[in-house]
């Protein structure tokens, strides 16, 4: 195979994901239906659109994992902002987050901190591996959450 044809192969599977991904996808099983039906059904359901901030989604161990690496910087950072009053963290749980792939990945992690009125918002940037850089903090704020009792 030909670097032409290893182009033009490497560009099609490029151009049918691109088309699959942001295709409406079918709540039932469509096997049998056709090849795109079944990419579909192979695809993570976090996939919503190319280029785009995906749903919330439930925090992951390894979600957890990549805030704790950056916890000490987020600390740091929620205490420079002149509306906090963060001493420190009662606890550290990430809860629910979302991402975004683009030359790595983008996260934006609801964690808890042990206030029942405030959730800290932390937006992580993940290289991808050959960069040989460790995930970077690139923002952290508060969420004020109200609490009905």
């Amino acid at each position: 195979m030909g670097l032409t044809s290893l182009s033009k192969a490497a560009t099609s599977a490029i151009l049918l994901t691109a088309v699959v991904c942001t295709a409406p996808r079918p709540r039932h099983s469509t096997a049998g239906v056709g090849f795109t039906s079944l990419l579909q059904d192979a695809l993570p359901e976090q996939v919503d659109q190319v280029g785009a901030m995906g749903s919330e989604w439930p925090a992951t161990p390894e979600v957890q994992e990549l805030c704790n690496t950056v916890k000490a910087k987020a600390l740091l950072s929620l205490q420079k902002k002149a509306d906090s009053n963060v001493a420190g963290f009662k606890q550290f749980k990430a809860m629910t987050y979302t991402s975004q792939v683009v030359s790595g990945t983008n996260y934006a992690v609801k964690v808890d901190i042990g206030d029942e009125h405030k959730l800290a918002i932390l937006k992580i940037y993940k290289p991808l591996p050959f960069m040989k850089t460790g995930p970077e903090l690139t923002d952290a704020s508060l969420l004020n959450v109200h609490t009905s009792k």
